[in-house]
């Protein structure tokens, strides 16, 4: 068993722990490195191993499970030129199915963008996201859609929406209405 095997099993071994590694970088890429730590005030080593966990909790599943970047502006704007009618019928046509194909390939190893929050057995999570008020329109139908299908009582999560965050919360083992 070589040192990575000792100090990384993952999934299917009982040790997470963690391990150095050497890569090779041509100039260029190593200056626009550097110059991303020093900008963000943090070590190269830091925001390399920021880069590599960012790809292997989200980057990687990205594109196979359907999603492209766009500029957030773009999405606004589209977002903000649909009735509020026309957010929720997307989210209901489109929404859900989408976001549990993208959580069901992930296999729940999403959570850029989320804080969870739980205090006496009531748990808060809001989701940041700096697009709208139709963008939060857009999540809150897909997470009710969603809690309905699953639960069939959509009522047990309390969701509001703000301009740029959506917050839900619920009840531990969905046993009492907020």
């Amino acid at each position: 068993m070589n040192s990575y095997q000792k100090n990384y099993n993952g999934k299917h071994g009982n040790t997470i722990g963690s391990t150095s590694i050497t890569t090779r970088v041509d100039g260029d890429t190593m200056r626009e490195l550097q110059d991303e730590a020093n900008s963000t005030g943090i070590a190269l080593s830091s925001l390399a191993k920021q880069i590599l966990t960012n790809y292997a909790k989200w980057n990687k599943f990205a594109s196979k499970a359907g999603m492209i970047p766009v500029a957030k502006g773009v999405i606004s704007e589209a977002f903000d030129r649909l009735s509020e009618e026309e957010v929720i019928q997307l989210a209901t046509s489109v929404g859900k199915n989408a976001l549990s194909d993208i959580i069901l390939f992930m296999k729940g190893n999403s959570t850029a963008g989320f804080s969870h929050i739980v205090k006496n057995d009531l748990h808060s999570c809001i989701m940041k996201h700096n697009l709208g008020l139709k963008w939060s329109l857009y999540h809150k139908t897909v997470l009710q859609l969603m809690i309905r299908e699953i639960l069939g009582d959509p009522s047990i999560i309390e969701v509001n929406t703000a301009e740029n965050i959506l917050v839900f919360k619920f009840k531990e083992q969905n046993a009492t209405k907020i």
